[in-house]
């Protein structure tokens, strides 16, 4: 859809109707940070879980872009001062207290190499460089396991944070120049360079390949796609949409079973070489798994936000996984720094302890750091937004 203003050059304006809560986006967050726990917890037997930060990074990608779009639509601008601030208030007090929490136990419990990687590793992730300093999957190109560091999980926000400025601003460059089109063939063909080049064994600069950009551009071009349909979908897409939805999801339960050595060790698929072998060694789950299932994220994604009644969401919005995907950033900061800390304490002398105390704790210490932190202070930055009144700036879209 477009709009002119006062003799303006149209603009793209947003057909969708708008996203408001979704509970089954929150109860997949749910399900999908259990899964990145489990995956953290056993790593050669569960790798290829580690797909489901892709799923986050979808549905990121979806709602910023989404939410920009239908500000705009409402207000005739994008508020950069009000987006950044509310990612602040958002992101950084819960992070900021895991960090500095990190670094005062890791100082006064941990050895010298915990103590050295700690401080490296709190200076990477609040500056937002973690996966440029310490880029995920450098396993795939060494030919090891994945290094054991306090604060490794925190790649992925600074992925994401990447994308909060990138994004926006793609964002208003597809509004002004009514670019909506353009710009979702151009992710799309990205995506599929992206896919073959993991698919012949390529990491790419700093290993970026493997640090999933193309999962945040899947979010972008379903927000895109939804933006450019109609406000409600006609009968007959609606139902070709149902099936594509559960075909997606087959797909990706299929893809992540094949990664996982206890489900199908006859045709377990590793998803990284070792002992020295290469990623052009062999077929390995790494070159296919992400592409595959962060494309069929996709699909489901936007069945899930655009066919009503799909079964599919009824399940998703169950009221323990929606809790769990409330509670999801929390949980996933807290998750990695107290399971190092626990098992550099007990785990070679006390390992039943070293796990029941992470059992204990993890849940304990997620609830605090959400009711007293995470919440607190996004209802402290709604409330200051509120009073300043925050403005759109000469870089808005308007």
């Amino acid at each position: 859809m477009t709009s002119r203003v006062d003799g303006e050059r149209p603009r793209f304006r947003t057909n969708a109707p708008p996203i408001g809560h979704s509970p089954p986006l929150d109860g997949v967050r749910g399900i999908s940070v259990l899964l990145i726990l489990l995956v953290h917890a056993s790593y050669y037997n569960f790798e290829s879980l580690a797909v489901m930060v892709d799923f986050f990074f979808a549905v990121s990608g979806f709602l910023i872009t989404t939410l920009l779009y239908e500000q705009d639509a409402k207000k005739g601008s994008i508020d950069l001062k009000e987006f950044y601030w509310r990612r602040v208030f958002r992101l950084l007090p819960a992070m900021f207290a895991v960090v500095l929490g990190s670094v005062v136990l890791f100082l006064i419990f941990g050895d010298t190499k915990l103590r050295r990687d700690v401080l490296n590793d709190a200076l990477a992730a609040l500056t937002y460089m973690y996966h440029v300093v310490h880029p995920v999957a450098s396993e795939i190109a060494t030919s090891s396991g994945p290094p054991e560091r306090p604060l490794l999980h925190l790649w992925s926000l600074s992925v994401e944070e990447h994308f909060y400025f990138f994004g926006v601003f793609l964002v208003i460059g597809t509004i002004r120049f009514r670019a909506i089109r353009t710009v979702t063939l151009a992710l799309g063909a990205a995506w599929a360079l992206i896919a073959i080049a993991r698919a012949t064994g390529h990491v790419g600069p700093r290993f970026a390949w493997y640090q999933r950009p193309d999962s945040l551009m899947i979010g972008v071009i379903v927000a895109n796609i939804h933006a450019m349909a109609p406000r409600e979908l006609p009968p007959k897409a609606q139902r070709l949409l149902t099936p594509l939805a559960y075909v997606a999801t087959a797909v990706i339960a299929l893809t992540i079973a094949v990664g996982i050595q206890p489900l199908a060790r006859r045709y377990y698929i590793a998803v990284n070489p070792l002992n020295g072998a290469k990623l052009t060694d062999g077929l390995y789950w790494g070159e296919f798994g992400f592409s595959v299932c962060n494309l069929a994220f996709g699909i489901a994604l936007f069945a899930i936000v655009r066919v009503p009644g799909l079964r599919l969401t009824k399940i998703l919005s169950w009221k323990p996984f929606q809790a769990l995907g409330i509670r999801s950033y929390s949980l996933y900061l807290i998750h990695v720094p107290l399971a190092v800390l626990l098992i550099h304490i007990f785990g070679e002398s006390q390992p039943a302890l070293a796990g029941l105390l992470y059992l204990v704790l993890l849940p304990i210490g997620t609830e605090l750091l959400h009711k007293q932190i995470e919440q607190r202070y996004l209802r402290k930055g709604r409330a200051w937004l509120s009073s300043r009144n925050v403005t759109s700036t000469p870089a808005a879209v308007g």
